[in-house]
């Protein structure tokens, strides 16, 4: 369902015929790029993955605890690995 979705927006964009904004357009694209990359946000990796507040995650990164984030082409948001941020939470709770 999913990749078909996404073909009728490529073929809506090849004939010009898209009504997405461009910000629609970013955020899709950041989307896909986060799942396709096993990649998460700040706040995702706080809410989802670690449940943490965002002063503790700012914290852990400050100290090395956690990896800086890596950013992505077209955006300003820093996304982290899953893999990572797991293999962290894993090492906590031991």
């Amino acid at each position: 369902m999913f990749a078909s979705l996404l073909e009728n927006i490529a073929k809506q964009m090849r004939n010009d015929d898209c009504s997405m904004t461009d910000e629609e357009m970013e955020e899709l694209y950041q989307q896909c790029m986060a799942l396709t990359h096993g990649m998460v946000t700040k706040q995702e990796a706080c809410d989802n993955v670690l449940h943490i507040s965002r002063a503790t995650f700012d914290r852990y990164v400050r100290n090395g605890k956690l990896p800086k984030g890596k950013s992505r082409m077209g955006s300003h948001e820093l996304y982290w690995s899953k893999e990572e941020l797991n293999k962290f939470k894993r090492e906590q709770n031991e």
